[in-house]
């Protein structure tokens, strides 16, 4: 099971923002925190400017905790304001986050953590200035159970004004894949569980299809033949959460999936990773992995790219007015493959971060790569408006 916890090491906020013919229209790394560190997570454009979510590393009153941070920057990149949210006894933690622009309002989705060791996700509205208009919390209550975990990495916005939410819920015994219906006002309706695990079962991402008016997720739990590898799954299920039927996309040996785009033919697209078997160190080489499917969740097309290595996945992506797909992830160059296995080292020697282009064609192109060899960097959000717009963590 996926543990969420405070990470202590050096982190920027960061944004790159280029075109199409891979030019840089700037880069900027915001170092907020010098004592500790900060993390981007997600980006959207505003017509001044852009507006950056994630998580500053904060003393205040002698104590160390994660608080929520929004950064508004102007058209170059340069601060605006800042604005700071959460206290001790309710920190914000480092993963999950997830911010969309809605009529004039941010919606942004997080997990928190409170005493006793419970973990709650929170659904908040904001105005453009950054202020908080009202926030909800969603929880997994167990009596006399103080190690539980309810977490939503993905949500959507559907026709009614109301939001689904997709994650995990944990109990310290076992894990299940949770879908939460809620009204305008992120008032929870309803919630369906499913796919209960004894090791790790969450969904990632989750839309609405308003032609065959079911909920698709796009999900991971462990494979049939490990639990040290995880798989790619597709759920469908009703109007009401009812799950109709699930589909491996990713193979015996593992994978995942990540965000779920609706193209015009209204069936979907998502991309993650596919992995080959081939060991290395304790898990196994991995591709960049698309997929097309119908509102069933049948397979219309896939498609695996580049040489297998560990560092290869594909996590966010837009749809372009031409039809074709921005991506970003990670990618192992395998070029120091001598080097004694440890993620972090590892990651730090060997692997770029990338924006690449998915054509009609099914074809996958490279717009740009980064890469720093004393640090490594993650690509956690992007968003497409002309140019691309990409939130970073840089770490030493």
């Amino acid at each position: 099971m996926k543990y969420f916890t405070k990470i202590f090491f050096i982190g920027l906020f960061s944004i790159i923002a280029i075109n199409i013919n891979a030019q840089e229209r700037f880069k900027r790394f915001y170092d907020l925190a010098p004592n500790y560190g900060s993390f981007s997570y997600d980006v959207t454009s505003l017509s001044d400017g852009y507006l950056l979510s994630g998580v500053v590393l904060d003393t205040v009153d002698g104590y160390i905790f994660n608080r929520l941070l929004l950064l508004k920057l102007d058209l170059y990149g340069n601060p605006n304001w800042q604005k700071r949210y959460g206290n001790a006894n309710f920190q914000y933690l480092q993963e999950g986050f997830e911010m969309q622009l809605i009529d004039s309002a941010l919606y942004l989705s997080t997990m928190i953590s409170k005493p006793d060791t419970i973990t709650t996700s929170v659904l908040i509205k904001y105005d453009l200035n950054g202020d908080s208009l009202w926030g909800r919390e969603y929880t997994y209550s167990i009596p006399n159970q103080n190690h539980t975990w309810f977490s939503v990495f993905g949500k959507h916005k559907i026709s009614d004004g109301g939001f689904v939410l997709t994650g995990t819920q944990h109990n310290g015994v076992s894990c299940s894949i949770i879908l939460l219906k809620t009204d305008s006002l992120g008032n929870e309706e309803w919630r369906s569980i499913m796919n209960t695990s004894t090791y790790y079962s969450t969904g990632y991402d989750v839309t609405y299809d308003n032609y065959s008016h079911k909920y698709i997720i796009t999900a991971v739990q462990d494979t049939p033949i490990s639990t040290d590898e995880l798989t790619g799954i597709i759920i469908t299920t009703d109007s009401l959460g009812n799950k109709i039927n699930q589909s491996v996309k990713t193979g015996v040996n593992g994978g995942f999936l990540n965000q779920i785009i609706q193209t015009d033919d209204h069936n979907f697209i998502s991309s993650g990773a596919i992995s080959t078997g081939e060991p290395i160190g304790s898990f196994t080489k991995k591709k960049h992995f698309c997929i097309k499917f119908d509102h069933n969740g049948n397979t219309i097309w896939s498609r695996q790219y580049s040489i297998s290595g560990f560092f290869n996945w594909l996590g966010v992506s837009e749809m372009l007015p031409d039809g074709n797909i921005i991506l970003a992830g990670s990618f192992d160059t395998l070029s120091n493959q001598n080097l004694p296995f440890n993620s972090h080292f590892y990651l730090q020697n060997t692997s770029h971060c990338a924006i690449m282009e998915l054509n009609i064609a099914h074809h996958l192109r490279i717009i740009c790569k980064y890469y720093y060899p004393t640090n490594h960097l993650y690509l956690d959000s992007i968003y497409t408006h002309c140019h691309f717009y990409t939130s970073l963590l840089l770490m030493n």
